[in-house]
């Protein structure tokens, strides 16, 4: 009879040590907080992170994944650009996405003492807009010769201006994923105002690098 209560005494004693590591295991998820409730045995707790802290954090970590999802997406999205000749022979390319119109102009007037880029401002339905030179910006050979001036009236972001250029080629359309990493630019070239090589042959213009630089704004 007396061994049989030690073996009874011993099977209490895992008992209780089992419901021990229980209790434990669940204080530690109590810890985690969170607004998903789990129940066991009655007892309710949760599993998502509840001081503001951990919550902001994880906030952000959902908006990276969602970017970096949307930016894999734009990989593979065929995208229009107009092909545009500058320099001597050179090819660029505009997203189409970003332009809101095509039109010649006469004459651009010049502003005194802005950098050699900026062509000068047109007036367009009573508002003033400036005018990006892309030969000087990309230190190309300015071979611009026609009576008109060729504008691509382009916008992101509440920001608009007009791009000088030679000529509009054609349209053709790319992916990101098949361009290229840029070249050595030459003088005055700003290599992130690129975003690749399509072909081997078109450098197609971030405008979204370009027209959130404050520096191209003419103040009138």
């Amino acid at each position: 009879m007396s061994k049989g209560k030690v073996v009874k005494d011993n099977i209490t004693s895992v008992s209780t040590k089992k419901k021990s590591r229980k209790k434990l295991s669940k204080k530690k998820l109590e810890e985690s907080a969170g607004s998903k409730k789990v129940k066991d045995d009655g007892v309710g707790f949760t599993l998502m992170p509840s001081s503001i802290k951990d919550k902001n954090t994880l906030r952000e970590r959902a908006k990276l994944l969602s970017q970096t999802r949307k930016d894999d997406r734009n990989k593979h999205k065929a995208q229009t650009y107009f092909e545009v000749a500058l320099g001597k022979d050179e090819r660029y390319g505009i997203v189409r996405d970003f332009a809101d119109e095509v039109f010649s102009v006469e004459s651009i007037t010049k502003v005194p003492f802005t950098p050699s880029f900026i062509a000068g401002v047109i007036s367009l339905r009573g508002e003033m807009i400036t005018v990006l030179d892309l030969n000087e910006m990309f230190g190309l050979d300015n071979c611009f010769g026609s009576e008109y001036v060729q504008i691509i009236l382009v916008s992101y972001s509440g920001m608009t201006v007009g791009l000088k250029v030679n000529s509009i080629e054609r349209e053709a359309v790319y992916v990101d994923s098949e361009l290229a990493s840029t070249l050595p630019g030459k003088k005055g070239f700003k290599q992130n105002y690129i975003k690749g090589i399509h072909q081997g042959k078109v450098a197609l213009i971030d405008l979204e690098e370009i027209l959130s630089d404050t520096d191209i704004i003419v103040d009138m």
